[in-house]
């Protein structure tokens, strides 16, 4: 807000999707495939989904009966994983839950608004025989097509 990009997680015009009023624990993929299934029926091809290191640790710790663990479905697009993306969101009366955003990453669009500038500034440090340097650049972030990704919150630890 203001200053800074919203994030993709805030756009008001992105699809939401809540998992219980207090969030509930990641158990299987059913989650993730129903948001893979979502943005391709808004005509997008989602390609990759995004969570949190807690999120990856709880699909990659999913056994069967046999105590097998379990491999993530064919279909999904690749799963990254960001320590940006927080575990302490508020949904409901829970501080710990998370979120998870898929889409067409191509749809989400990083520009430049000034480019890269670096100052010397030797005057300022000429006491002690040191020079700063001052780096700047502006970049923005736009969501081109809202309908290309969906946020699923209410994510907990299994």
């Amino acid at each position: 807000a203001g200053v800074n990009p919203l994030g993709l997680a805030n756009v008001p015009a992105v699809p939401r999707v809540s998992h219980g009023a207090n969030g509930t624990a990641v158990t299987n993929y059913d989650w993730f495939i129903q948001a893979y299934g979502n943005v391709l029926g808004r005509n997008f091809l989602p390609t990759a989904q995004i969570g949190s290191p807690r999120t990856a640790t709880s699909l990659a710790l999913l056994k069967n009966t046999q105590g097998d663990y379990l491999a993530p479905p064919a279909n999904l697009p690749p799963g990254l994983v960001s320590s940006v993306v927080p575990n302490n969101v508020l949904q409901g009366t829970s501080t710990d839950t998370s979120y998870l955003i898929t889409g067409q990453f191509d749809q989400l669009y990083i520009g430049l608004r000034s480019s890269f500038t670096i100052k010397v500034l030797a005057e300022r440090f000429a006491d002690t025989g040191q020079i700063g340097f001052l780096a700047s650049s502006r970049w923005d972030v736009a969501v081109a097509q809202p309908n290309a990704f969906q946020v699923d919150t209410g994510l907990r630890s299994a």
